[in-house]
């Protein structure tokens, strides 16, 4: 069960963090992708280093994939929903 588990969640391209609002009784992080994408941050700064689950929708699923590819470590699991390679 993940309700004690942090989660990292990435919207889809159209999306919000709000998108991730259905999941009240988990701990969820919603990145929003739209400041980091205007000027060029790096999403996973800040983020802590306790090993959070990554999910990503979509679009954001496809940037969870590379996150995990880079960073295998820093993620204790990946969960895609709707995104291809």
């Amino acid at each position: 069960m993940l309700s004690g588990v942090e989660i990292v969640a990435l919207h889809g391209f159209l999306g919000l963090p709000d998108d991730w609002a259905l999941l009240p009784s988990l701990r969820v992080h919603a990145i929003d992708l739209w400041p980091h994408a205007l000027n060029g941050s790096d999403w996973r700064e800040g983020l802590t280093d306790n090993k959070p689950v990554l999910m990503g929708y979509s679009m954001g699923g496809r940037l969870a994939m590379q996150a995990a590819l880079e960073e295998p470590d820093r993620w204790s699991a990946l969960i895609i929903v709707s995104a291809h390679p």
